[in-house]
């Protein structure tokens, strides 16, 4: 039904936007955790259990499971940059993390893909002048969405001078307690 050989490129562009639109919503629940002391490979371990499970649909849609050992190394791999991600998520934010992780790992899948795969392209010189206007973009992009030293000390000033605004309380929809801002 899904299988490679059957889908063309209509399918393979509607799928890559699909798994576009959940694969870079996947942090929101990640986001969340920030306040609750779990370790990053313990939250790895809740998505890796829910594809092991989902992964078993294969076999509803007429498909044979097969083994291969580079799927083990794409595990590794994948929980890695997974562990990774939930760091960088809690660390600097939904926007910064994975707007960088996605600019730098399309250069890497192109990497991967030209130069070791030998996948052709229709312009090197074409290739290259995106690779650099990526660059540019995941520079910029990092730059301007991190938040300055300035901001937030300009946030502290004027919780300061509006000291009822400053202790408002919020419902914690994780932990349903209220916590003071």
């Amino acid at each position: 039904m899904l299988s490679a050989d059957k889908c063309n490129d209509a399918c393979g562009f509607t799928a890559a936007i699909l798994g576009s639109i959940c694969y870079g919503s996947y942090g929101v629940p990640i986001k969340a955790t920030k306040a609750i002391d779990c370790h990053p490979l313990i939250l790895q371990s809740y998505k890796t259990t829910v594809v092991f499970a989902t992964s078993w649909i294969v076999v509803l849609l007429n498909e044979e499971p097969t083994w291969t050992p580079l799927g083990l190394i794409s595990g590794f791999l994948w929980v890695g940059g997974g562990t990774f991600g939930v760091v960088a998520i809690r660390s600097a934010g939904i926007a910064t993390a994975i707007g960088t992780w996605a600019s730098t790992m399309i250069l890497v899948n192109f990497v991967w893909g030209i130069l070791v795969f030998q996948e052709p392209v229709d312009s090197l010189s074409g290739t290259c002048g995106a690779f650099f206007l990526l660059g540019l973009g995941l520079i910029g992009m990092t730059k301007f969405s991190s938040p300055s030293a300035g901001a937030a000390n300009t946030d502290n000033e004027s919780n300061r001078h509006h000291g009822d605004l400053a202790s408002v309380s919020t419902e914690d929809p994780i932990n349903s307690s209220k916590k003071e801002v």
